[in-house]
């Protein structure tokens, strides 16, 4: 691909490719009409000099720069006479898990057992500090990381002129920072959309995207593209019904307290979040974060996801990648015989094709 420099482009010429893309975004989002369903998606970004400045930029470090304070402490350093890893207990566990409080990062209850939120979080300072690949993280902790741990560590956002509170998202990393005011908020792992292609029956809520208007689930089958868009965007809408125990079922599957920012794709809690990508598109974090994360942030507040290649600017507001959704089999006995038949020759032909493909393979 051809490399982009900002000498030979005109601030005007570069505004100009800025907005084209942003109605490009429109258009792929809809028409914009609200309804008490589903809100607006005012994800689409204004173009000002500090977004014009980094469009065509390729990013060559995704992660913020992460420091060392200045301040001198007179507390000394203690080293750790074992590693500590997932079933660890005692005194050194408690004083790691306090540690990674005091970073900003959550390991659950300062209780001394190292579990799996415990294991989450030194994930997260793993990629984000020690650079640690996400497919090499081992989620222990060495005497070496417990050092690097009791330095006086400051995390500064990509984007300081975002709003004061924005989260940035860095894909490569697997690994989100929420920012209050320049200042770290919140530093959590996450997993991400895989890449693949998919094709799987869900059951979509009503009022989510594919069922908006319904007035009950959906039953369907949904096929697309596993893809997390980098870019730029804002959170809009969110779930926290507790009705329901907080989970919400899209056309991408099931989702705990979801905040969304982009169409059906939200930050949301899962049950399984690996150290590896493993999502539809959506950014999944662990259930313990997830029960407090809509309370950190509000309906307008920015997104940036980091995909590696550009940044985000030069995206804009990227809508998820095209899905397709079909009518599952129903098994409801007001289904007419003739329903039945043409349902039936769907799911025979896709059938023969399923094991058309098997046998081959």
């Amino acid at each position: 691909m051809e490399q982009r420099s900002l000498k030979r482009w005109t601030p005007a010429i570069v505004a100009a490719i800025v907005i084209a893309a942003v109605g490009i975004g429109a258009a792929a989002n809809g028409s914009g009409k609200s309804s008490s369903a589903e809100a607006t998606d005012p994800s689409l970004q204004p173009v000002t000099e500090e977004t014009a400045e980094v469009i065509g930029s390729d990013v060559v470090d995704t992660l913020p720069d992460v420091s060392t304070a200045t301040e001198v402490t007179t507390k000394p350093k203690t080293h750790l006479k074992r590693i500590l890893k997932k079933g660890s207990k005692g005194t050194a566990v408690k004083r790691l898990q306090q540690r990674l409080i005091d970073l900003g990062y959550d390991p659950g209850d300062v209780d001394g057992s190292f579990n799996t939120k415990t294991r989450a979080a030194v994930w997260a300072f793993e990629k984000l500090v020690m650079r640690v690949p996400p497919s090499k993280v081992k989620g222990q902790v060495n005497d070496a990381m417990w050092l690097r741990m009791q330095d006086n560590l400051v995390v500064k956002p990509k984007r300081p002129k975002g709003s004061s509170v924005h989260l940035e998202v860095y894909l490569p990393e697997q690994v989100a920072v929420l920012f209050d005011n320049k200042k770290v908020r919140l530093i959590t792992h996450i997993s991400s959309g895989t890449g693949k292609w998919w094709e799987e029956p869900v059951t979509i809520d009503p009022g989510e995207d594919g069922n908006v208007n319904g007035t009950k689930p959906l039953e369907a089958i949904v096929r697309g593209i596993s893809i997390t868009p980098g870019g730029m965007y804002r959170f809009y809408r969110r779930y926290v019904d507790q009705s329901t125990g907080g989970w919400r079922e899209g056309r991408l599957g099931k989702m705990f307290q979801p905040v969304y920012f982009n169409k059906g794709l939200a930050v949301h809690g899962a049950n399984d979040v690996p150290s590896y990508p493993a999502s539809h598109g959506c950014i999944r974090i662990p259930m313990h974060i997830a029960e407090y994360f809509p309370d950190l942030v509000k309906n307008g507040d920015q997104v940036y996801v980091w995909d590696g290649k550009k940044q985000p600017e030069y995206y804009g507001a990227q809508p998820p990648k095209a899905d397709s959704i079909s009518r599952a089999p129903t098994t409801t006995s007001a289904t007419t015989t003739t329903t039945v038949k043409k349902t039936t020759t769907t799911v025979a032909r896709t059938t023969t094709s399923t094991t058309t493909s098997t046998t081959s393979a």
